[in-house]
């Protein structure tokens, strides 16, 4: 769907000073040679703040925070004033206070340093609303986008300008893929997977998140709730969307292609039920005496899912190779349910273009990884839980050299851990945050994020639930990470 956003309202408003946080709260940890520091960014003593709270950097290191108030159900926004260091003071600031507005917010600065936000509205009616400031005028204005109730939204920016955001529709759970073209008037929102309310349903839909490639292309990781699965949807080269759950296993067989009734291709089954895609799928010639096999053009080929998977070659390109050539394919048994896994989940985009996933196994309560190469999911296990729920909460970053640095949440122990991919393999884990008295503390690190800045350390943002008189208040943390 196509249209112009703002055509509800328009609305600028003046940026509304709030008390910043002052130079209290601060303490320090240590984490595999980093060494983090804690810093409160708003005070317990009022308000309930930071339900959701998102994180992103301008090119000049400056953190920019979005968060809820969940005490006077508006939009804030946080920032570091220039020459101030993470202990603050922050400014902080209401951003929209225009209904029930805030929830889910997600943060990108753009190249000139203004700072976007995409957030969920509620009342007066359900919507997408987009906040943005102009330095030069020193004010927020704000659009609607489109009338939908969304949630566990996420968002990038691109490198053409555009902010790409993935978005649950919350009434009927559906999947959904929104841009807001570079003049932030025009968008395109598209629905990508269905939730459990509609025909040919997946499942129930939670919690994406986004990244973009360098091509300016999405990758998003979600979880469907009625199969227990992490999915990962993404477009390829030719602007189309692809799913595919992270965990099936991938099978390799030999097939036998045989003249059935088209005089003009060749036929061959497979042994297990498949995806149906192509992009899942690679098939191989062996040539006679040959260790190593030889990836059949995919134009010379095609899958089909039936009963069982069906896959075709054209007759004059199989005549083409030698007797004694042999075709093995590659693809995903769609049959091989993983665990139920992905109720948390969270994806970075390295430069060539390699997805990085983390996620949260609910069956077995431990942390996972998985990267995409070579057309497979390569998945592993980054913390055993051990009786321990780790990974409910999580978030994925990249290092300067493309290692993986995870941040999640160790829910029993009330703490906040990270895990870092050494240079030589394996993992480095440990606890990167915890309160000073956990038995003032509910829980913490519920929605951690975390984001590399300009100088390739990292900002991790959270929310901690402190009992402050006897009442339960949420507080937004900053971690910085070097």
């Amino acid at each position: 769907m196509k249209g112009v956003s703002g055509w509800l309202f328009f609305l600028v408003m003046a940026v509304v000073a709030a008390a910043g946080c002052g130079r209290s709260g601060v303490r320090t940890f240590s984490f595999a040679g980093y060494a983090a520091v804690a810093y409160d960014v708003t005070q317990p003593l009022t308000d309930d703040a930071g339900y959701f709270v998102s994180l992103d950097y301008d090119n000049t290191g400056i953190p920019h925070l979005a968060f809820f108030n969940f005490t006077g159900l508006n939009l804030m926004y946080a920032t570091l004033p220039p020459g101030t260091g993470p202990q603050g003071p922050w400014s902080t600031s209401i951003v929209d206070a225009h209904g029930n507005v805030g929830a889910y917010p997600c943060i990108v600065v753009d190249d000139q340093g203004n700072p976007h936000i995409i957030y969920s509205a509620v009342s007066p009616g359900y919507e997408i609303r987009h906040a943005y400031y102009i330095k030069e005028t020193g004010q927020w204005i704000i659009r609607k986008v489109v009338n939908r109730a969304a949630g566990f939204i996420s968002c990038a920016y691109g490198i053409n300008g555009w902010i790409h955001v993935s978005y649950i529709q919350l009434d009927d759970y559906n999947l959904r893929y929104l841009v807001i073209r570079e003049d932030y008037f025009s968008y395109e929102d598209k629905l990508l997977d269905y939730g459990a309310t509609q025909a040919g349903s997946t499942g129930q839909l939670y919690n994406s998140d986004l990244a973009v490639d360098l091509s300016n292309r999405p990758h998003i990781v979600y979880y469907d709730a009625i199969n227990g699965n992490t999915k990962y949807i993404a477009k390829n080269s030719q602007g189309r969307f692809y799913d595919e759950v992270i965990e099936w296993q991938r099978i390799e067989e030999e097939v036998e292609f045989k003249q059935v009734n088209e005089p003009d291709v060749l036929v061959a089954y497979l042994s297990k039920p498949s995806s149906g895609r192509k992009e899942d799928t690679y098939l191989y010639a062996w040539l006679p005496g040959s260790s190593f096999p030889s990836e059949v053009t995919s134009e010379y080929w095609n899958f089909y899912q039936y009963d069982r998977a069906r896959i075709s070659i054209l007759k004059d390109k199989y005549d083409l190779y030698p007797s004694g050539t042999t075709f093995s394919i590659s693809y995903l048994d769609s049959t091989s349910s993983p665990d139920d896994d992905g109720y948390f989940c969270a994806i970075a985009v390295d430069p060539e273009g390699i997805p990085h996933v983390a996620y949260f196994d609910y069956t077995t309560w431990d942390l996972k990884y998985a990267y995409k190469k070579g057309g497979r999911w390569h998945t592993e296990v980054v913390d055993g839980a051990q009786g321990d729920a780790v990974g409910a909460g999580v978030d994925i970053a990249l290092t300067s050299d493309r290692r993986p640095f995870i941040v999640y949440r160790d829910m029993w122990n009330k703490q906040v851990k990270a895990a870092v991919k050494l240079p030589e393999g394996g993992w480095k884990v440990g606890v990167i945050y915890e309160p000073d008295n956990p038995d003032d503390v509910e829980f913490t690190g519920m929605y951690p994020q975390i984001k590399r800045d300009p100088q390739g350390n990292f900002g991790i943002v959270l929310r901690e639930w402190r009992k402050v008189d006897g009442i339960n208040r949420g507080v937004v943390i900053y971690l910085y990470v070097q």
